[in-house]
């Protein structure tokens, strides 16, 4: 009888120290595995990084939280860069220095096809715009590609070079506001928010200015499939996609969205999803706020102002587009199938 009690015991205790084992070799797969997926993230995020001027000075840097910031260092060199725009040491290259499509951008930039970081080949063709835009952490450049949405990229064009009268379908403006009428839109301060795995920008300081530009245009065709990605796990847009922000079929005005990471979550298809170009040079934009930044019911009802409760005083981290500029432009064959 003490003999199977005592047989019964050890069972029990090989058991106990069976189960402890197997828990132990469960976490340790778990823990293995969660390893895999996050280095393959970050194989993905670098083969889906941005490309390069070849000749540019800029770098490409990542993204900064709360803890990585001196608050009143940032919000000072904020300020001091906003009041002084117009020095020299965050504006665009003079046309002297400009970057040139044809010499400085590889043949992968200025035409993109399937593979790392695109699921299928995008349009090509048409004409090639080489924007350059300055903020308070300097400047970066984009290719557009006038094939990827001929009406979005025109849209912008349009936006950048001051052509106000075919945005508002030639309504004219009355004398009281001549000096808004002067500005082309992207020279007002214009506050990056909502920055995650995405920044979205467009809403101007000047909420007149936005006012006067908040006509929408139809959407373009859709040339990326629906889904997150594929099944080679290419994320529908890659890291470095520039596209406009909506809100319904035909949506799309002042508002743009800039991908930092490789987004899954802009895979549903959407009418506004539609790519204009992508990032040759990008800067090192603040995300802290995140989703807790200010609201574009705000800022379309207020702007942005040095009032106390405005928006610079709630949130003085936040980066902006001071201006922007297109430096070149080049028209590129169709090729024949």
């Amino acid at each position: 009888m003490v003999e199977n009690i005592t047989i019964k015991r050890r069972f029990v205790h090989i058991h106990r120290w069976l189960v402890c084992v197997m828990v132990g070799l469960a976490l340790v797969w778990i823990v293995m595995i969660l390893r895999l997926l996050q280095v393959q993230e970050e194989k993905e995020e670098k083969l889906s990084s941005p490309f390069l001027l070849r000749s540019s000075s800029h770098t490409t840097t990542t993204t900064t939280t709360n803890s990585d910031y001196n608050f009143e260092k940032e919000k000072k060199k904020n300020t001091t860069t906003i009041n002084n725009k117009n020095n020299n040491n965050n504006n665009c290259p003079s046309s002297s220095s400009r970057s040139s499509i044809l010499n400085d951008l590889t043949d992968e930039q200025r035409n993109p096809t399937i593979g790392r970081r695109w699921m299928v080949r995008p349009p090509s063709g048409g004409y090639l715009y080489l924007m350059c835009c300055d903020t308070t952490k300097g400047s970066f450049n984009i290719l557009l590609h006038e094939q990827w949405a001929p009406i979005g990229v025109k849209h912008l064009i349009t936006m950048i070079e001051g052509k106000k009268e075919e945005i508002q379908g030639g309504n004219k403006q009355n004398n009281n506001n001549s000096s808004n009428n002067n500005k082309h839109y992207f020279d007002t301060e214009i506050p990056f928010f909502r920055c995650t795995d995405a920044c979205q920008f467009g809403l101007s300081s000047n909420k007149t200015l936005t006012k006067q530009y908040r006509k929408s245009i139809p959407d373009d065709p859709l040339w990326l499939p629906t889904g997150s990605s594929n099944r080679k796990q290419i994320k529908r847009y890659p890291k470095g996609v520039l596209t406009h922000a909506g809100a319904g079929n035909n949506s799309r005005s002042v508002q743009f969205v800039l991908t930092l990471k490789p987004n899954k979550f802009m895979g549903g298809g959407s009418p506004w999803e539609v790519p204009l170009g992508e990032i040759v040079t990008i800067v090192d934009l603040y995300t802290g706020y995140g989703e807790k930044g200010p609201g574009q019911a705000l800022l379309k009802r207020e702007g942005v102002t040095d009032e106390s409760g405005g928006v610079r005083q709630k949130w003085p981290l936040l980066d902006y587009l001071l201006q922007c500029s297109i430096v070149d432009r080049l028209i590129v064959k169709t090729e024949r199938t």
